[in-house]
């Protein structure tokens, strides 16, 4: 109930929390500020279901199997059935009507399966809310929350329920969901005074599920889960948009040209019929049959189904697709822009070096703790425990920190417990080796944090000092008998220098920071940078603009295993590597040096002119035109550092404007604008909310490696619907094309309307299924060569040496190079089967067939040659089907080079078809049904001879493509 009005069975929702304090609303939902109890949590989940809106009823599969009769070809169809009935033709009727339900099966299991595929995609994308249990901080999944757990908001999150605010730092959100307003609404955790008739707007101390987290941070109590939610009261009659991608789309165009034109030639097929004097129930079957077979309605279907299962191969990758046109764009991309943190590099940070006024490295990586970790100046050990200086520096990075750390486990199992950014967990980690207790912030009382944001580059929390019994000891410098209350503040190196005015003396004391200091601070800096270390410096201070600058840290994160292998796969697929970071030049461009990504010749002209880089603050000067013209005066930019989100657009809208499609990782809020913005917005997994919801796709191990195989992947799908596509209209163009040429020149029908309808469950079957989930081709990541004697390459990358992937931004569906292929297999097939068809029909020609008709010789379909024949091309034909399905498998390798493995569906599929073939050949049932007769083997090895032309044929094409493509 919206109003969280009392419900006996569910005694934890409570009557206008908005209007109670917090105390009481504790005491309502019989939770602390420590939260439930993880058996408690469990047993309300138990009571009051999961934390999910209701979905409204779906029909049943019976109803979806009787809707596939409402087609309007399959009610024509159904109506021939009744006149066949009327006029005592009952084995028509029958033969007809289980035609149908064989189709429509075929269909409906279709449907069935697209519909369960893009419903498994939804278990794949999980919300995760940050959540106090038992006093400790967890991330538990959002539908298991339940009234009175206690959640943790930050900026980013999306609002999983409805909350009561019980604390909050500089809070505010958007709920546009609920009042259409797109503005930032704060809140406060005080209590409200009211009758109790406010808006959800109006309620300052509440948040709402959907809501969207835009600044500071909050803790609220749940006081309302699932349809028992503001946003729960209206979500019944909300209406789902139409998630069609564009590929669904242009074959649902293409489906209904097709369509158009199938009409038109059957309405041909009929008329000349008619005219010629032939039966009109059995035109008007025929042509309504050939119309069933010729339009592919089953086209987008065949679509969503790989789509959805292409999806569902990525997901086991880690590569979460949110929206299937994603997967059309990945098969695209020619530029992958990455940030390097966490997607090139592992995320597990180590402090390795420290500067004061000396380096210092220190022994360990990883997030653990070790007895034997040392501090080294040069090669001898530093005991730092008399180092003052060296814990100033540690205690700042502690002090400016959000991360926790549990050293029980560090000592039982040599391992860190974590919770934070590993950035801030790293910094612990080096505060424990230093003697210091993980938990040394809790023994201060912050009263003020500014956090990062990525235009300040700093972040500063505000300690209450007077308990800092370790600076009065120690004779620290931050101590201040005047002031208890001291900023720590850590950031980018040119920002703290800025900020500070003062440092630290090799004896201790405070001296004024000079030119000469500055300077020798920032080649320390640079040196760190250059060794691929990411470098933050550390102040503190009364005052923000007059800080105390103590020292440089210099962090490792190693590349991760692979990604140097994935760059290179891509870079030799003429797809280009980006990073955009936040780190210094030095640092940027060592660990883009190392991972492939810049040239090392580039590496040693990092002060030049083509260097292959580019700070963020240079990137604000340029338009999207002046960007782009200063990247291909450049030769390129390999590496853009010290970028800020709103620049990351500019990026993306320049790669565009040069024909790119890119690619774009993030993970923050300020991220979003550039996600949005880019061809594929790819959102880390551990990243905010908003990041991943305004994202395509989401990485949910946070590897550029996963990119790569996402790419591949998106590729594959395409090529394999384009397959499946080139085997529709093949069939179809023949079908009709067979039919046409008899009609129109008034031959025997080769096919009678049972057997058309076989042919289109071959069509949209399982040997037309299979084509599908051909697995991937490793040439699909090879580079196609092209000819580029113009200038009008502006839409080409500038630096890639001539190389294309294998699409093109909006590139038509059907092409020539496809055109060719389906006229050549079609004709072949018309061919095959009206010349087999006419020679063992022993030359009948149509003057023979009209005095037929007229009463001279008996050539009728219960004629012994007129049935061997027909049975002959109806097993032609059907062969044919079978053997462009295996060319199908590729349009450029010959079958050879496919081989037998991989797709071990397909040849279930083509062995299943052929065994029922046989059957409707020789079984005495089916042959009524199909109105066949058996062949000799000799006969069946002709039928082969004929169909195996369509190899043949194929196969040459697929040699001068080759060789084209070669030249």
């Amino acid at each position: 109930m919206a109003d969280y009005g009392e419900d006996t069975n569910n005694p934890y929702f409570i009557h206008k929390p908005h209007l109670r304090d917090v105390d009481h609303v504790f005491q309502l939902t019989r939770s602390t500020p420590q939260g439930l109890s993880p058996s408690e949590a469990k047993s309300r989940l138990q009571r009051v279901g999961a934390n999910r809106l209701p979905l409204p009823p779906k029909p049943s599969k019976l109803m979806k199997f009787l809707t596939q009769f409402t087609e309007p070809l399959v009610i024509l169809l159904l109506v021939s059935c009744v006149i066949s009935i009327i006029l005592a033709e009952f084995a028509d009727a029958i033969g007809i009507f289980i035609a149908i339900c064989i189709v429509n099966t075929v269909g409906f299991v279709q449907q069935q399966r697209s519909e369960r595929e893009v419903e498994s995609l939804k278990s794949y994308i999980t919300q995760f809310s940050l959540v106090i249990r038992n006093g400790i901080q967890e991330k538990v999944v959002s539908t298991d929350l339940v009234p009175g757990d206690v959640v943790v908001l930050n900026v980013g999150d999306r609002v999983p329920a409805d909350l009561r605010i019980i604390e909050m730092v500089d809070f505010s959100v958007q709920q546009d969901n609920l009042n259409g307003e797109m503005k930032n609404m704060y809140k406060t955790s005080d209590t409200m005074e009211g009758d109790g008739n406010e808006f959800p707007a109006q309620r300052t101390n509440m948040v709402f599920m959907g809501s969207m987290v835009t600044n500071g941070s909050a803790n609220g109590v749940v006081v309302g889960t699932g349809a028992n939610t503001e946003f729960g009261r209206d979500f019944s009659e909300m209406k789902s948009d139409d998630n069609s991608t564009p590929l669904q789309e242009s074959m649902d165009q293409l489906a209904k040209q097709l369509s158009v034109i199938a009409f038109a030639v059957v309405a041909i097929i009929f008329v000349a019929g008619a005219i010629q004097g032939k039966d009109l129930l059995d035109m008007f079957t025929i042509a309504v049959s050939l119309a069933v077979a010729a339009i592919p309605e089953g086209l987008p279907i065949v679509v969503t189904v790989t789509l959805a299962l292409g999806v569902t191969r990525m997901a086991k990758k880690r590569a979460i697709i949110r929206v299937l046109p994603a997967v059309e764009t990945l098969g695209s991309t020619t530029v992958i822009c990455s940030d390097k943190t966490g997607t090139l590099t592992q995320n597990v940070m180590t402090v390795r070096e420290l500067f004061t006024t000396e380096t210092y490295s220190i022994t360990g990586t990883g997030h653990y703790n070790s007895t034997e970790a040392k501090f080294f100046r040069g090669p001898h050990v530093v005991d730092v425990s008399n180092d003052r200086h060296i814990k100033e520096l540690i205690k700042v990075g502690m002090l400016c920190n959000n991360a926790t750390l549990s050293y029980d486990s560090m000592v039982t199992e040599g391992k860190v417990k974590a919770l934070g950014q590993s950035t801030e967990v790293a910094l612990l980690v080096v505060g424990h080796k230093a003697g210091f207790p993980t938990d040394y912030r809790s023994q201060f009382t912050r009263t003020t944090e500014i956090a990062f944001k990525p235009e300040n580059r700093t972040m500063s929390t505000l300690y209450d000092m007077s308990s800092d019994q370790f600076s009065s000891n120690e004779g620290s410098s931050t101590g201040s008998s005047s002031k208890n209350e001291v900023w720590f503040v850590k950031g980018a190196v040119e920002k703290i220098l800025e900020q500070s005015t003062t440092t630290i003396s090799d004896q201790g004391d405070i001296i004024d920071l000079t030119r000469d200091r500055k300077g020798m601070i920032t080649e320390a800096a640079k040196g760190m940078g250059e060794r691929a270390l990411r470098v933050l410096a550390f102040a503190y201070g009364t005052h923000t603009n007059h800080l105390t600058f103590v020292g440089l840290m210099g962090l490792w994160d190693p590349p991760r295993d692979g990604v140097r292998a994935a760059i290179q796969k891509v870079q030799s697929a003429g797809i280009e590597v980006v990073m955009v970071t936040g780190d210094s030049k030095e640092t940027a461009s060592a660990m883009a040096a190392e991972l492939g990504i810049l040239p090392i010749d580039r590496l040693k002209t990092l002060n030049k002119l083509n260097s292959g880089t580019m700070s963020g603050r240079k990137m604000e000067r340029y338009n999207h035109d002046d960007l782009l013209d200063e990247i291909h005066r450049r030769n390129g930019i390999n590496v853009f550092y010290r970028v800020e989100p709103k620049s990351k657009k500019k990026l993306v809208k320049a790669l565009q404007k040069r024909g790119e499609i890119v690619a774009m990782t993030g993970d923050g809020p300020n991220d979003t604008v550039a996600l949005a913005e880019a061809d594929i917005g790819v959102a880390m997994g551990t990243g905010a909310d908003i990041a991943k919801e305004v994202s395509k796709m989401i990485l949910s191990d946070d590897n550029f490696t996963t990119i790569v195989s996402a790419i591949e992947e998106g590729k594959s799908i395409y090529q394999n619907i384009m397959n499946f596509l080139r085997f529709q209209l093949t069939t179809s163009l023949a079908t009709l094309c067979i039919i046409t040429v008899s009609t129109v020149f008034g031959y025997p029908l080769p096919f009678n309307p049972i057997q058309i309808l076989w042919i289109n469950v071959i069509m949209d079957g399982p040997p037309a299924q299979s084509l599908g989930v051909e697995p991937f081709n490793a040439d699909i990541m090879k580079p196609v060569k092209i000819n580029n004697n113009n200038n009008s390459n502006l839409s080409l990358p500038y630096h890639r040496n001539d190389v294309r992937v294998v699409r093109e931004r909006k590139k038509q569906i059907i092409t020539k190079r496809l055109m060719t292929s389906v006229a050549l297999g079609s004709v072949t097939m018309v061919l095959g089967t009206l010349g087999i068809y006419n020679h063992y029909l022993g030359g009948v020609n149509a003057t023979d067939v009209l005095t037929a008709e007229n009463g001279g010789q008996n050539l009728n379909e219960n004629d012994e040659v007129t049935l061997k024949a027909s049975t002959i091309g109806f097993t032609t034909f059907v062969l044919f089907q079978l053997v462009n399905a295996l060319n199908c498998r590729s349009e450029i390798k010959s079958v050879w080079q496919v081989g037998v493995g991989g797709n071990k569906f397909f040849w279930y599929a083509v062995g299943v078809c052929f065994g029922l073939q046989v059957m409707a050949v020789y079984w005495s049932v089916l042959q009524g049904f199909f109105i066949t007769v058996g062949i000799s083997f000799e006969d069946w090895l002709v039928c082969g001879a004929v169909a195996s032309s369509q190899l043949v044929v194929e196969e040459v094409r697929k040699f001068v493509l080759r060789r084209q493509l070669r030249e």
